[in-house]
């Protein structure tokens, strides 16, 4: 008799004697659905929390480091050396021309003294 209620038991564990097969509507399918269901939206939710993380930690590392850059170079500030224009040909001047004095018609003025005069006249006082 003992054997007998350990084999119903044992039997009724493992679904064997069960009489209707699990659906889809059934709650205990669905309750378990649903956790699995939410247990991957946690996991998706936290992977993509993280690849998040790190593509944004990236990006402002990126940022940093330009307006690092941009700063330094602001404040070392080197032109560039211009280039060199290129010429087609020599140019020679014709010296063969004898140029006019552009002032010929203004009066020469006589000067009062010369810086020669200047430093005489203060050597003498000087050795009175």
């Amino acid at each position: 008799m003992g054997v007998m209620i350990g084999l119903a038991l044992g039997l009724s564990a493992c679904g064997w004697l069960q009489e209707e097969p699990l659906t889809e509507e059934d709650p205990v399918v669905v309750a378990a659905a649903q956790k699995r269901l939410e247990n991957f939206i946690k996991i998706k939710l936290k992977r993509c929390r993280i690849d998040m993380m790190e593509k944004a930690e990236a990006k402002v590392d990126s940022l940093i480091t330009e307006l690092i850059e941009d700063y330094i170079q602001d404040t070392v500030f080197f032109p560039k050396i211009p280039s060199r224009p290129k010429f087609p040909n020599k140019l020679f001047a014709d010296t063969s021309l004898i140029p006019k004095p552009l002032f010929d018609s203004l009066p020469k003025q006589k000067r009062n003294s010369t810086h020669a005069d200047t430093l005489e006249k203060t050597s003498l006082k000087k050795n009175r």
